[in-house]
């Protein structure tokens, strides 16, 4: 994670330094849809810009594919150990795999691609930048959780001797709430004013469900825990 964070860094300051630093080189980085597209098209030829927007393609193409894999496996995990009789509980007997899940994730993302488009008008890059900003945010709420877990860890008395060590997820906490409230205020413009609100819904929702069905807790603990519930059964 350190080393992704330094080429994160390290890029974000090359496309800085390359548009420039003056009014009008901001002015350029802000609205640009395809960073590297532009640059490249500006220093090396319109050839480069559409070799990057290619491979940028490619990129979400595969982003997309990863993401279907994995929220078909939850789907179907959570379909499995809640309602068994469902068809999002089955696996395809020719692959093993939890077609139906998949399918029906790809019909959701199709949908809201849809409704992006259709109900409020949305540019193609809009949608992109709407669905990665609601994924990315959403992202460091499950980080978020995951620090709390590990601190929780620390806290137990089998770990007493390792308390310093609660520094370390303070920090990542403090870090995934700063940067996820610099996207609540100040409000942003447009849909990004309200994509944050959204996010925060859709977690408190699934937050409320859980503590007001423990028995539904229950249920897919038992199904996380029980012999077989790994990969051979995903």
């Amino acid at each position: 994670m350190l080393g992704a964070g330094v080429v994160f860094a390290l890029v974000t300051a090359a496309q800085t330094l390359g548009f420039g630093t003056d009014p009008a080189g901001v002015a350029s980085f802000t609205k640009s849809t395809s960073l590297l597209a532009d640059l490249s098209a500006r220093y090396f030829g319109g050839w480069s810009g559409d070799l990057f927007d290619a491979l940028a393609i490619c990129s979400a193409l595969g982003g997309a594919l990863a993401t279907i894999v994995a929220a078909s496996r939850i789907l179907f995990a959570l379909c499995r150990d809640l309602v068994p009789a469902s068809a999002l509980a089955r696996v395809s007997p020719a692959s093993g795999t939890p077609r139906n899940a998949a399918l029906a994730v790809i019909l959701a993302a199709v949908a809201g691609y849809a409704a992006m488009r259709g109900i409020f008008r949305a540019s193609g890059s809009d949608a992109f930048f709407w669905g990665s900003t609601l994924g990315a945010l959403a992202l460091l709420i499950a980080y978020l959780l995951v620090v709390v877990s590990a601190a929780g860890a620390l806290l137990r008395p089998s770990a007493r001797g390792g308390l310093w060590m609660l520094i370390i997820p303070a920090l990542a906490a403090a870090a995934i709430a700063y940067t996820f409230w610099v996207n609540v205020y100040p409000p942003q413009p447009g849909a990004y004013r309200v994509i944050p609100w959204l996010v925060i819904a859709w977690c408190c929702t699934a937050a409320v469900a859980t503590f007001a069905n423990p028995e539904l807790v229950k249920r897919v603990q038992s199904g996380v825990l029980a012999p077989g519930s790994g990969s051979e059964r995903d």
